[in-house]
């Protein structure tokens, strides 16, 4: 009679608590990773908008050794101009200036920036950028001229007005390693459904400058540096604060956080390029903590 081999061991399987202990213990990994990533990535865009800003001050400083070290000037205002729009003549802002010295239009693009939209006016002075460049002006008291104390300031005939619009020299930058030359600006918009708020509008016009008033542009604000001492906004953007009525928003005049018009979308910080070339990731309050006590700590006033 044959030999009949009988197995009597049981099957084994997974308990039901056993699967959900293992269900548990995943998603509590999930819950510390997830958060780990996200940083990691913002990491990554935070390093990716430094590289690129750090080769747009770069692009400008070897303009400025081919123009006998006058730095570049932004958009021409030419009222009178055939080809002007809006005032301004496509063509002549600081980045086009400078973009042979680029010579990809992907340098113009912040990680930071999420929209990168524009409308079709506007794209006819170029390329869409996410950077912005340090052109300060300030009131002469003595008159009713205005200064110019940034480093790139906007031009033209329309603009005899302004005292140093024809150029800034670098040997007139009394701290070059703690003057702002360029940072990302308020493109990312938040409010982009709404279509006389669209994202990066002015992005070649005159809006490629910060001029520190508000009179330039009302739908940023004139490009109001960053001040210290103002309280913050909901928004992470810190854009013009915006009160929604219905289907759109209304500007609510003069009130910006302390980070101006720089976005701060990097765990409250944004890329910022200096005028001898090196670039840094900080918060952009502390470029201006406080204009009325501390003006020597104003690191956009060039001539400080």
């Amino acid at each position: 009679m044959p030999f009949i081999h009988s197995n009597n061991r049981k099957l084994q399987a997974f308990t039901l608590i056993e699967l959900l202990v293992v269900i548990a213990i995943i998603a509590i990994l999930a819950a510390i990773l997830f958060p780990v990533f996200a940083q990691a990535k913002l990491a990554a865009k935070k390093t990716s908008a430094l590289s690129g800003i750090k080769q747009e001050a770069l692009a400008v400083i070897m303009y400025n050794g081919d123009y006998d070290d006058m730095y570049v000037t932004g958009h021409d205002a030419d009222g009178s101009n055939v080809n002007q729009v809006y005032g301004w003549v496509p063509g002549t802002t600081w980045m086009r200036k400078v973009f042979p010295y680029e010579k990809s239009t992907n340098l113009f693009y912040s990680a930071g920036d999420i929209t990168m939209a524009g409308d079709a006016i506007e794209a006819l002075f170029g390329p869409q950028t996410s950077f912005v460049a340090n052109g300060l002006i300030e009131p002469v008291p003595s008159d009713w001229h205005w200064q110019v104390h940034g480093i790139i300031p906007i031009t033209g005939p329309d603009v005899w007005w302004q005292l140093g619009s024809t150029g800034v020299n670098a040997g007139a930058v009394t701290n070059p390693a703690t003057t702002v030359m360029l940072t990302e600006k308020d493109s990312v918009f938040p409010y982009a459904s709404d279509s006389n708020y669209l994202p990066n509008r002015m992005d070649f016009g005159v809006n490629s400058q910060f001029t520190g008033v508000a009179w330039y542009d009302w739908q940023s604000g004139g490009g109001i540096i960053p001040n210290g001492t103002n309280g913050p906004l909901d928004s992470p953007y810190d854009m013009v604060q915006m009160v929604q009525s219905g289907a759109s928003y209304t500007n609510v005049a003069g009130a910006k956080g302390p980070n101006g018009a720089v976005t701060a979308v990097f765990m409250n910080q944004a890329s910022f390029g200096f005028t001898d070339g090196h670039a840094k990731s900080m918060n952009p309050a502390s470029t201006n903590p406080d204009p009325v006590n501390k003006p020597q700590s104003n690191q956009w006033d060039a001539t400080r």
